[in-house]
């Protein structure tokens, strides 16, 4: 996939490939124009991806999808690029629900009349998720943070949960932009939350 030319950006991100399908590993690069990769990673499942690199300008910006075999027809749902935001505090709290690696299918079964098993039919929903940040300084709360509330208030997002694993991402949708608390202890300090519907891919 080539978008042309695009200038300072530090991520791109995939949401809703099937390159796994096949039972073997898709490997996915982000180039300029065919020349040297960026960024590359490899992955076994249909998970959602996010690479992150150096602030780029490109001439020809390139996602390519390396498959086995190579004529199986690959279905791509988003493809989106710009600049990350680093979340303070490592980002999670304790008990932070990872929804990269969650599932959201739901069965019915159908039973006759000895209640036996007959049928099964399949459903997937959304996955429910939140972000809290309890502890965050308020540059953060009062510039970053509003900059991206407005940017999520009009478009998709993705969080990344772990830098070293691009697959650990999830595209985020419906958010509820929560009020900005005060810290129980400190002006210095706000507690900031977000919730929001999101997709893994799986």
């Amino acid at each position: 996939f080539e978008f042309g030319a695009v200038t300072d950006i530090t991520y791109v991100s995939i949401s809703g490939h099937n390159g796994t399908d096949t039972g073997n590993d898709l490997t996915v690069l982000v180039n300029d124009g065919g020349g040297a990769t960026v960024a590359s990673t490899t992955v076994s499942r249909n998970n959602n991806i996010l690479l992150t690199f150096a602030s780029q300008s490109f001439t020809a910006l390139r996602v390519v999808f390396n498959m086995t075999p190579d004529t199986f027809p690959i279905s791509v749902s988003f493809i989106a690029a710009g600049e990350y935001l680093t979340v303070p505090n490592d980002g999670e709290q304790g008990g932070y629900s990872r929804a990269w690696m969650a599932r959201t299918l739901k069965q019915r079964v159908s039973s006759n009349l000895n209640y036996a098993p007959t049928a099964v039919t399949k459903r997937k929903s959304s996955l429910k998720a939140s972000l809290t940040i309890p502890n965050a300084g308020t540059a953060f709360s009062r510039g970053e943070w509003q900059d991206f509330l407005d940017f999520a208030s009009d478009n998709l997002f993705f969080i990344r949960e772990n830098d070293a694993l691009p697959e650990s991402t999830y595209v985020c949708m419906n958010p509820s932009l929560n009020t900005a608390k005060a810290h129980s202890q400190t002006r210095a300090l706000d507690s900031l939350s977000l919730k929001f519907d999101a997709y893994n891919g799986l």
